[in-house]
């Protein structure tokens, strides 16, 4: 619907007009005339994948603007969306869509809103020890490997390596994040067809913490951000919808195209009254953040960039 009503409204300008926000996609950043006097404190809390995103972008922002000063803070996705409703934060960063409870909450307190802006492709991948034999795995098989309830149609629970090909193999041993994280909201929509995770089940906030786990147990698996440049003693898996269907690496190319399953947009969240402009400052740093610069910025910290046709969608929002 969201997507609709933009494309309508893109529609309804000039030719010209659309063409400009619509193809200046990955324009270098050009601070404004006085950058040298423009201040201000800029609060972001939310996500820990996007946590080393926000401080890349803090840093280089203020080398435009040296008066300007981040507050960046990481304690998971569902902490943001409270904050920002008090007016505690001005930017939520989250590395999955807002709930309806949470946009319903947002908007029994403001009458509007949040803006919505996403700023980067991501994938949740699924980790097992680098020296498991097994190469992929199904949405349905991780069901029956992390649910309770089996909602995506496995008839049996799966609970030892020998069920999935490898007949040396011990019981499963799994590793997950805390219900914070944007990774598990996402993960228990899409991998567990929304089931309830299994009990007792180690949870963690920081992807290192998790990462560790998995490579310290050869019969381990877990879900996380993507991350193909770690240490640790740990691969991904290729992943599939369901039987007979192809599975696909979590390679750029399989994220942008919609490939892989489990991949999904990040998210930065603004108190943006309708038809008032965003402060300077906010909407300067935005501007950088879908810049070319912030767009380089997301690729140096393991996500995707935007394409210039997605990044023009998302500036026409700032209007």
């Amino acid at each position: 619907m969201h997507i609709i009503l933009l494309l309508s409204f893109v529609l309804s300008l000039s030719p010209a007009y659309a063409d400009v926000y619509l193809n200046q996609g990955m324009e270098e950043y050009t601070p404004i005339t006085d950058a040298v006097t423009m201040k201000g404190n800029i609060k972001i809390l939310g996500s820990t994948r996007l946590e080393p995103f926000a401080i890349a972008w803090g840093k280089d922002f203020r080398k435009f603007y040296k008066k300007i000063k981040f507050d960046i803070k990481a304690a998971g996705s569902s902490t943001a969306p409270p904050k920002l409703t008090e007016d505690k934060i001005h930017i939520a960063a989250m590395s999955r869509a807002m709930t309806e409870e949470e946009l319903d909450k947002f908007h029994t307190e403001k009458g509007y809103y949040p803006l919505k802006l996403q700023v980067a492709l991501d994938a949740v991948a699924v980790y097992v020890h680098r020296k498991n034999p097994i190469k992929s795995i199904t949405l349905t098989e991780l069901d029956a490997i992390f649910s309770q309830q089996r909602n995506c149609g496995e008839t049996q629970a799966i609970s030892h390596w020998r069920d999935l090909g490898w007949p040396y193999g011990k019981d499963i041993q799994l590793f997950g994040h805390t219900k914070k994280s944007g990774a598990h909201k996402v993960f228990k929509k899409m991998a567990l067809c929304k089931g309830k995770f299994k009990e007792n089940i180690p949870k963690m906030i920081y992807q290192d913490e998790l990462l560790h786990s998995i490579s310290m147990n050869r019969y381990s698996i877990g879900y996380s951000s993507l991350n193909l440049t770690t240490s640790y003693s740990i691969k991904a898996l290729l992943l599939a919808r369901q039987a007979y269907f192809p599975a696909y690496f979590p390679s750029e190319k399989n994220i942008a195209s919609g490939a892989y399953p489990l991949t999904r947009y990040l998210h930065l969240y603004l108190n943006k009254v309708p038809n008032q402009a965003l402060s300077p400052p906010l909407y300067e740093f935005i501007k950088f953040v879908l810049s070319k610069q912030g767009q380089a910025l997301v690729e140096q910290n393991g996500a995707i960039p935007m394409t210039p046709h997605l990044v023009g969608m998302e500036l026409l929002k700032l209007q």
